[in-house]
């Protein structure tokens, strides 16, 4: 047998081989889109029986209803109706005061409203030692539970350090009063 026909066997054979495995990963490929057809006419079935379900029996409907009502009546009382930018203001001072920090005057950004609750950026920048900052953070966050740490950055400055911090207040968004908006 010549190398020239042992070669072209040997291009046949992975030729197949290649062939076989591309063949096959085609067919995979269509299966698991079928799975996920079915799966997704599957959520489908099971939501329009539960639509039925609610139809058919109003008492489990009401309850649904009055179950999502309480969680709404709980985020009401939980979220005040306005922000109070003075007292934020205040209270930031007062937090980095007692810790013997310097803050800069809070920046608010823009009210972003929602579905039931609005959110305001708010960034200041705090100097002061790195024990302070830590300690001032952590009061941060238990003192006032209605905001979300963002970002915070530190930064050595000579021999103190400053961190620049951002974060999120939020409102509810009540049915009878909207969003307000700062010009």
């Amino acid at each position: 047998m010549s190398a020239a026909a042992a070669a072209g066997r040997a291009v046949v054979a992975l030729s197949l081989v290649t062939g076989a495995l591309v063949g096959l990963w085609l067919l995979l490929d269509a299966q698991e889109r079928c799975e996920r057809g079915d799966l997704a006419v599957q959520w489908l079935d099971e939501s329009i029986d539960l639509r039925r379900r609610h139809v058919a029996d109003l008492d489990a409907y009401a309850q649904d209803v009055n179950a999502v009502r309480k969680d709404l009546a709980q985020l009401e009382q939980q979220l005040p109706t306005q922000f109070a930018d003075d007292e934020i203001n205040a209270g930031l001072q007062a937090l980095a005061g007692q810790h013997g920090l310097v803050l800069t005057p809070p920046q608010q950004g823009r009210e972003q409203p929602g579905e039931f609750y609005a959110r305001r950026a708010f960034t200041f920048s705090l100097r002061g030692s790195l024990p302070a900052l830590q300690a001032f953070l952590r009061d941060y966050a238990e003192i006032v539970p209605l905001q979300r740490l963002r970002r915070v950055r530190f930064a050595e400055a000579g021999n103190s350090y400053t961190a620049e911090v951002e974060t999120d207040y939020f409102r509810y968004n009540g049915d009878d009063q909207p969003p307000k908006r700062r010009p």
